[in-house]
Order: structure tokens, then C-alpha cells, then sequence
């Protein structure tokens, strides 16, 4: 299965909510699971990328494809960061653990758009946010984690690491649900102790 194919069954897990003046397609605010990218931070508005994306003079429509590329462009690479290879991806084993993702989706999100933010040499986004803003929206990203600071400083993980976290979850559900079909198809005759993910869910 390739992750292009994978990314269609993940695509509206996460999507965007309506605001203000954006009138969004059915496509990007639809959400399977209820929740959506603004949630995650306070920065992450349709307003901020609009004003940080690099097209200057984006129509409604044009930003509306944005956003659509920019949630697929996560998902792959969510995708590609929990497997490592298309090789490993299954839609049977995808199709059963889609709530697994939904985190790190949202979080990659974050990351994305903080990243846009802080990058941008957009003039009007200079207009929007502050110096402050900027400085703050670096540290909710990056972090002071593994620094080495005075014990009695408050340590804070950024959304990058956070992000790095939930995909390390990932690995390890998929991992121990396929283990746990192992030994119990082991149990009922099969002597190589193994299921592949495919028969497990055939079964």
C-alpha cells in the first residue's frame, strides 16, 4: 500500500474549523474524530497562515487548496515518520488503529505552522504578530527539554519533541497488537509463533 493510498483513509481525521470570514470547503472541515487543528495552539489560525503562506495575493478558493496540501502534506509525512517504508504499510492494519494517529496528525500540524510562522518574511504577518508572539511560539515549539539548565528551572517540552513522542506511541501499538496476534495464532497451531498483519486480519 502506498502512502498515498494510506493518506486517503487518515486525510479527514483531523481538518480544519470554519472562522471569521473563511468559508472552507466540505473537504477541509470535515473531521472523523471531532477534533481539529486550531485546537492544538493558540497560533494555529487560518488567519496567521493566510497571512504567512507565500502567494500574496491567494484567493479564497487558491487558499482553500492550501490548506488541503498542507493537511495532506502532514499526513504523508506522519505516515512516513510511524513506517519508514511503504512496504510496511497495510490497509487492514491502518483501517483498524486510524484513532492511533490522530494526535500526532494534529501535532505535526502545530509543528508545520509554527514553522511557516516563525519563517515568514510576509509583511503583513510582521503586522499581525508580535516580536513576542514570535519568541514564544519558538519556545512552545522547540522547547528547553534536554538543555542543561539549572535544576530548579522549569523544564518544558516543546511540540516538536511532543511530536517526535506521539509517533514513537504509534510504533509501539501497532507493534505490541501484531505481537499479541503472534502468540495467540501460535496457540491455535500455528508452530512458527508468526501472523503476518495481513492473515491476522483475516481472522
Amino acid at each position: 500500500m502506498t502512502y498515498t493510498e494510506a493518506k486517503d483513509i487518515l486525510d479527514q481525521r483531523v481538518n480544519w474549523r470554519n472562522s471569521g470570514a473563511f468559508i472552507l470547503s466540505s473537504e477541509n472541515t470535515t473531521t472523523e474524530s471531532g477534533r481539529y487543528f486550531q485546537d492544538e495552539h493558540s497560533a494555529i489560525t487560518l488567519d496567521n497562515i493566510k497571512a504567512c503562506q507565500p502567494n500574496t495575493v491567494i484567493s479564497d478558493g487558491e487558499f482553500d487548496t492550501y490548506l488541503t496540501q498542507l493537511r495532506h502534506a502532514v499526513i504523508l509525512q506522519v505516515l512516513a515518520d510511524v513506517y519508514g517504508s511503504e512496504s510496511e504499510v497495510t490497509e487492514n492494519e491502518l483501517n483498524c488503529n486510524v484513532g492511533v494517529f490522530d494526535n500526532a496528525i494534529s501535532l505535526r500540524m502545530m509543528v508545520v505552522v509554527a514553522e511557516l510562522i516563525i519563517t515568514s518574511t510576509r509583511s503583513n504577518m510582521t503586522e499581525r504578530l508580535t516580536k513576542g508572539f514570535i519568541q514564544q511560539l519558538h519556545f512552545d515549539l522547540n522547547g528547553n527539554y534536554g538543555q542543561n539548565l539549572n535544576p530548579n528551572f522549569p523544564r518544558a517540552e516543546g511540540f516538536g519533541k511532543k511530536y517526535q513522542d506521539s509517533i514513537g506511541s504509534i510504533k509501539r501499538k501497532l507493534s505490541k497488537h501484531v505481537k499479541f496476534k503472534s502468540i495467540t495464532a501460535g496457540a491455535y497451531g500455528n508452530y512458527k509463533g508468526y501472523l503476518s498483519v495481513n492473515e491476522f486480519y483475516k481472522n
